[in-house]
């Protein structure tokens, strides 16, 4: 199997994390410390395949995965993915940062009640990163910036009942605007 031809699901791996913390997120299942393994875990998966495409790029693979997603007759629009050296680096990079950071909250975290949630928004926050990483088109590339940019505000705001804690999270969400608005410009 060509691993590089697949290079478009590591973010995948890290939504797949996120969406395995909602249950406990929500309060729908006890245990926080299932979710933010699982969380790592789906993480450390998407680690693996990017450090096994890394050196088969390096190596002269990879390309464009486009995925047909909009077609208008006039205007056909795809999802488009391009893995290049780059791209590959900046997944191993990006991942194994992730990684990092979720095994140091393991401890720094410990008692935190809402730990599900924090490795939802951390495994969100990450899907969003990889994604812009591997975007191969302006559509694809600001969907993936604004995401980026509300898993920051969620995760800058995550101890929302501290003053702080929303006061941060609102200038942080309207610092991103701006530079969502000067992106499109």
């Amino acid at each position: 199997m060509d691993l590089v031809e697949f290079g478009w699901l590591v973010p995948l791996y890290c939504a797949l994390g996120a969406l395995f913390s909602l249950p406990w997120a929500l309060g729908q299942l006890k245990g926080q410390k299932v979710a933010a393994f699982g969380g790592l875990a789906f993480t450390t998966l998407g680690l693996v395949h990017a450090s096994l495409i890394l050196p088969q790029v390096l190596s002269g693979a990879g390309g464009v995965h486009q995925i047909p997603w909009l077609d208008f007759g006039f205007l056909q629009i795809e999802l488009s993915a391009l893995i290049n050296p780059l791209s590959a680096g900046m997944l191993v990079l990006v991942s194994a940062v992730s990684v990092l950071v979720q095994i140091y909250s393991l401890g720094y975290m410990d008692h935190e009640p809402a730990l599900a949630r924090y490795y939802g928004l951390i495994n969100f926050f990450t899907m969003a990163m990889l994604g812009l990483v591997i975007s191969n088109n302006l559509l694809l590339m600001y969907g993936f910036w604004e995401l980026m940019g509300l898993a920051s505000y969620l995760l800058v705001g995550f101890w929302w009942s501290k003053p702080a804690a929303t006061a941060a999270a609102k200038k942080a969400f309207l610092t991103t605007r701006i530079g969502d608005f000067l992106l499109l410009v």
